[in-house]
C-alpha cells in the first residue's frame, strides 16, 4: 500500500488583526475626534440636573414602659422583634417609597418657590433636551415616571442608615423635596404603626371584655357555692371550693392580664416615637450632577471604536474573498 500524499496549497498566511486596526489608526483618531465632539453637543442639549442628599437612621424604638402588660412570652418576643425592624429589615422601606401610594402623596406636596404640586412643577416646569421634546407628551403618566427617575435611595442594614436623594433642574426645589421625602416616609410609617396598633387594640378590647366575663362568670358560681355550703365540713364539698377558688383566681389574673395589655396599646397609639435621627440634612448643591461629560465621552468613543474595528474587519475579509 502507497500513501497517498496530498498536495500542499500555498496558504497566504493570516493577516495580523492588531497591525490592521494599527495602519488605520488615522481613522480611529478621526472617528474618535467626532465622537468627542457628539458628546459635547450631547451634553450642551442636556439640561442641567442637581442633586439633594440627606442620611438619617433610624430611631424606632420601643421602650420598656410598652412592654408593661404583655405577658413574658410576649414581651420577650417584642424585644426580639427589635432586632427585625427598621433599617434591619431594609424592604419594609423599599416597599414604602416604591408604593403608588406614597409616590401620589409625594407628587401633592407643594413646592413653595412656585406656588404649585410637585406633580403640576414636573409637568410644567421639567427640562428636557431639545430633540427629545417633540416626542414627549406632559401628562400625569410623564409626572409620574420622572418621579420614579429623580428619587433614589440606598439603605445599609450594617450601619443602620438610609440614604435618601432627589435630582432636580432647580438645585433649590431638590434640596427641598430631598427634606419632604424624609417627612413624608417618616409620617407614611408613623401611619402605618397606628394602624396596626389599632388593630391590635381592638383585638385586646375584645380579649378583655371576654375575660372579664368569665372571671364575673366564676366569681358567681365560686359565691353560691361557697353561701350554699356554709356549714359543711365535707372533704370532697372543701376540695371543690378550692377548685373553684383556682379557677377564679386564674380568670382575675386573665383578666387582668388582658386590661393591661389594652393599656399597653392604648398607649402605644398615643405615644409619638420619632423615627429617624437626621445625620446630615439636605443642602442646595452647588454643582450639576449631570450630564456626566466623561460618561458620554467614554461611551461614545467605545462605540466608535467598537464600530471601526469592526468595519476594518468586514472590508478586509470582502478583499479577501475578491483575490480568492
Amino acid at each position: 500500500m502507497h500513501d497517498k500524499i496530498q498536495p500542499e496549497c500555498d496558504k497566504e498566511p493570516e493577516r495580523d488583526i492588531f497591525k490592521e486596526c494599527l495602519a488605520r489608526r488615522k481613522l480611529y483618531a478621526v472617528n474618535g475626534l467626532l465622537s468627542v465632539v457628539l458628546a459635547f453637543i450631547i451634553c450642551l442639549s442636556v439640561p442641567k440636573e442637581y442633586a439633594a442628599r440627606m442620611e438619617v437612621t433610624d430611631e424606632h424604638k420601643i421602650s420598656m414602659e410598652l412592654s408593661v402588660g404583655l405577658d413574658p412570652v410576649e414581651a420577650m418576643v417584642k424585644k426580639m422583634q427589635l432586632v427585625q425592624e427598621g433599617m434591619q429589615n431594609p424592604e419594609t422601606y423599599a416597599m414604602v417609597i416604591e408604593s403608588e401610594s406614597f409616590l401620589n402623596r409625594m407628587l401633592r406636596t407643594n413646592v413653595d418657590k412656585y406656588g404649585m404640586t410637585y406633580a403640576e412643577y414636573l409637568r410644567t416646569m421639567n427640562k428636557e433636551p431639545w430633540w427629545a421634546e417633540p416626542f414627549i407628551t406632559r401628562d400625569s403618566i410623564y409626572s409620574r415616571r420622572l418621579l420614579d427617575e429623580k428619587i433614589r435611595y440606598k439603605l445599609s442594614g450594617k450601619y443602620f442608615t438610609i440614604k435618601l436623594q432627589v435630582k432636580d433642574n432647580d438645585p433649590e426645589v431638590a434640596a427641598v423635596m430631598t427634606d419632604s421625602l424624609c417627612g413624608l416616609l417618616a409620617e407614611f410609617l408613623e401611619e402605618h404603626r397606628a394602624t396596626v396598633n389599632n388593630a391590635k387594640m381592638n383585638d385586646a378590647l375584645i380579649q378583655r371584655r371576654e375575660a372579664r366575663k368569665k372571671y364575673h362568670e366564676a366569681q358567681k358560681e365560686y359565691i353560691a357555692y361557697v353561701q350554699s355550703h356554709t356549714e359543711s365540713e365535707l372533704t370532697s364539698e372543701n376540695a371543690v371550693i378550692g377548685e373553684l377558688t383556682s379557677e377564679r383566681d386564674n380568670a382575675f389574673n386573665r383578666y387582668n392580664q388582658a386590661c393591661m395589655k389594652y393599656e399597653h396599646y392604648r398607649l402605644a397609639i398615643n405615644r409619638s416615637l420619632p423615627y429617624f435621627t437626621v445625620l446630615y440634612n439636605p443642602t442646595v448643591p452647588t454643582g450639576p450632577c449631570s450630564p456626566s461629560w466623561g460618561g458620554y465621552i467614554m461611551a461614545l468613543l467605545l462605540i466608535t471604536w467598537t464600530c471601526t474595528t469592526w468595519w476594518i474587519l468586514y472590508k478586509n475579509s470582502i478583499l479577501k474573498d475578491k483575490e480568492e
